[in-house]
């Protein structure tokens, strides 16, 4: 889903390498290696990244749309801010519509790679944090809120798919 939308596709992971390998992209191996969560996966894309702008998404998130990256890519404005990250309401109790960032779902500049580098030196793990201090900007994707589940099963998937 991911590959037409990007120049170049890679996995990032921290175990099972060769399983991902069978995908037929480059798997690449989290930095720093000891399971420091999905910052360690984008750290290691930023590394290798060859094009201006690297985007990123959870493996299990199946659908998302097929204009997720041109749409993070419309909303930055290079002026203002090197990074763009997902938005979508979510049902809430009093009725309203309560929007949250979807911190993996991203496009940022790989000219960020030394702050992450210094938010992860520093102990940093939670990617919304550190997409907050980068002045990411919050792209609304209010017309598919359904396309960012997640199936973690094949139970899961299934019922996604139906």
């Amino acid at each position: 889903r991911l590959q037409p939308q990007v120049a170049r596709c890679c996995i990032s992971a921290n175990r099972n390498l060769e399983d991902y390998a069978r995908f037929g992209v480059p798997v690449l191996a989290d930095a720093p290696p000891e399971f420091a969560g999905p910052l360690a996966g984008m750290l290691a894309a930023l590394r290798v990244c060859e094009t201006p702008y690297l985007a990123t998404v959870p493996c299990d998130v199946p659908w998302f749309p097929e204009t997720l990256v041109s749409r993070l890519a419309q909303a930055l404005d290079p002026a203002a801010t090197d990074a763009a990250v997902v938005q979508v309401a979510e049902p809430h109790s009093d009725e309203q519509q309560h929007w949250r960032i979807q911190p993996l779902f991203c496009l940022v500049h790989r000219t960020l790679l030394p702050a992450l580098e210094a938010f992860m030196a520093a102990g940093g793990r939670k990617a919304g944090q550190w997409l907050k201090d980068q002045g990411a900007i919050a792209v609304r994707f209010d017309d598919a809120p359904a396309a960012f589940a997640n199936a973690n099963s094949p139970q899961e998937l299934q019922a996604l798919q139906t």
